[in-house]
């Protein structure tokens, strides 16, 4: 008899152990998931921010001429034409509306769109050395790479955001990386 409540406990200890080894196996799985799904975003938003930074950076090259003629023209006129707006003084041109930023581009729920400063619409800009030491990052590369290689997972993350769908619509080129691996390649994305 004793033997047998003996093997009993020790049978209870075994089930017991592997009760737990199991339990902590599906914690590391819904862990392993939510770090997916933050990298994701990580990747998402890394994606936005280049994209956005170079789409700046090619419309501040071919536009410095028309700045200095546009500020030339309206330090002539000493204020006194209000059909074009002094773009040195943002929000107080002619029907403009108080506390509107040109160029910027209104949002859902009444945030800033992707127009907005940083271009983030409420995340204020990322640093630049930021997002180069994001991109550099071993981790962050390898994330991008698998994210690369699964147009599925890549065609759903476009599809449940609207932000980005609604950047792929206004920039054709960013619609060619998103969809065209090959483009992607070419970009220096991945």
């Amino acid at each position: 008899i004793i033997i047998f409540f003996f093997f009993i406990i020790i049978v209870s200890v075994i089930v017991s152990i592997v009760v737990h080894i199991i339990l902590i196996i599906l914690v590391i799985r819904i862990i392993l998931v939510v770090v997916a799904a933050v990298a994701v975003v990580v990747v998402v938003v890394v994606v936005v921010v280049v994209v956005t930074s170079r789409s700046r950076s090619s419309n501040r090259g071919g536009s410095g001429s028309n700045n200095s003629s546009t500020s030339t023209t309206s330090d002539n006129n000493n204020g006194n034409d209000t059909s074009e707006p002094d773009l040195r003084s943002p929000g107080y041109g002619a029907g403009a509306t108080p506390g509107a930023t040109p160029g910027a581009t209104p949002g859902a729920g009444g945030m800033p769109g992707l127009g907005g400063p940083g271009g983030m619409g409420g995340m204020g800009g990322m640093d630049p050395n930021m997002v180069a030491n994001m991109l550099q990052n071993p981790m962050v590369q390898q994330m991008m790479t698998n994210l690369a290689n699964n147009p599925q997972m890549m065609q759903q993350m476009v599809q449940s955001n609207p932000m980005l769908q609604q950047l792929m619509q206004r920039d054709p080129m960013m619609a060619q990386m998103m969809s065209n691996p090959e483009a992607r390649i070419v970009t220096g994305m991945l």
